[in-house]
């Protein structure tokens, strides 16, 4: 019998978090799931690692040619996967022991909804708590049309790689992941899967993000211009489909634009400079108080930045 979720996990050096990912899979105690592994070549402990949980959850290992980006090896996954439904979780993020009963309790309410997202809580390389991480996607609880979702969503990523089920079928429909984008790949996945039908948003935090310095994405993310360009390229593809009312889609354009200086000038900041900062004061001058409305809330800038501040804080104290 097929599983019906497909866990998709690409790895590279997961050898430090690897363990705990792994552990709250088996913790689900679903046997009805498979777990992929996508290796990206790792030369420490992560296959040995992976090896010691073979016999406790269903694994499949994909190895192959470096890919050098996890998008790529998470598009391998999807190709392969058996499962009706999928979702990602990270080497170094971890799910809460109930998250997938409460999945399939949904599904089995809303069968008809094509993506599920829940908060989540972010954590620092140590495992702490540092504040819980909600989507903002409109009310929770309840099914959300296309329009009422991609409002929000435009404005600001504020989905947890470890949070969204989808099903298998439309993650090939709109073709997987954007392989060019690996800052911003999955957000521009979300936002093509939600204007598919129905998203459910759960207000629990069934899953725990971890913030530390060693991951991809702050890693690569030295390069402003690059940064910028693959934001807007993901607003400018998918504001003209969100079927928004003029004046809606005017806000929502005018809070993303601020949303991306914001981005880009933490970014900047996280690698000591401050070259992006200039930019960044003449947008907030020129943002009415409408936007700056629509970029608090559909932002979740406390959240994101706040959780960042004390990982920060807490690391320089322990050092």
């Amino acid at each position: 019998m097929d599983p019906w979720l497909s866990v998709v996990m690409p790895t590279f050096r997961g050898e430090r978090y690897l363990r705990e990912a792994l552990a709250s899979i088996v913790a689900q105690s679903d046997a009805q799931i498979e777990v992929l592994i996508v290796d990206d070549g790792s030369d420490d402990d992560t296959l040995r690692i992976v090896a010691e949980y073979t016999n406790r959850i269903p694994i499949r290992v994909l190895e192959g040619a470096r890919r050098k980006n996890w998008v790529a090896s998470t598009n391998v996954a999807l190709r392969e996967a058996r499962g009706l439904y999928a979702c990602f979780l990270h080497q170094d993020d971890a799910w809460e022991p109930t998250r997938l009963a409460r999945i399939r309790r949904a599904l089995d309410r809303y069968p008809k909804v094509r993506l599920i997202v829940h908060a989540a809580t972010l954590v620092d390389s140590q495992g702490a708590a540092l504040t819980t991480w909600r989507a903002s996607l409109g009310a929770a609880n309840t099914p959300l049309a296309p329009a009422d979702v991609l409002e929000h969503l435009l404005v600001q990523n504020s989905i947890a790689i470890p949070t969204p089920t989808f099903r298998i079928a439309d993650a090939r429909l709109v073709g997987g992941l954007d392989e060019a984008l690996w800052y911003t790949a999955d957000w521009d996945f979300w936002l093509r899967l939600a204007m598919l039908g129905d998203t459910l948003y759960l207000d629990e935090p069934l899953a725990r993000f971890r913030v530390h310095g060693d991951s991809q994405t702050i890693l690569r993310s030295r390069d402003s211009n690059d940064l910028r360009t693959q934001m807007v390229t993901v607003l400018e593809r998918h504001l003209p489909r969100a079927n928004l009312n003029d004046e809606v889609e005017a806000d929502v354009e005018k809070a993303a634009r601020l949303s991306i200086d914001v981005n880009v000038a933490l970014a900047s900041l996280a690698h000591r400079s401050s070259g992006e900062l200039i930019h960044l004061a003449r947008s907030l001058v020129a943002s009415g108080p409408r936007t700056l409305h629509r970029y608090v809330r559909d932002s979740r800038i406390v959240d994101r930045v706040g959780g960042r501040l004390l990982a920060t804080v807490r690391g320089r104290l322990k050092a």
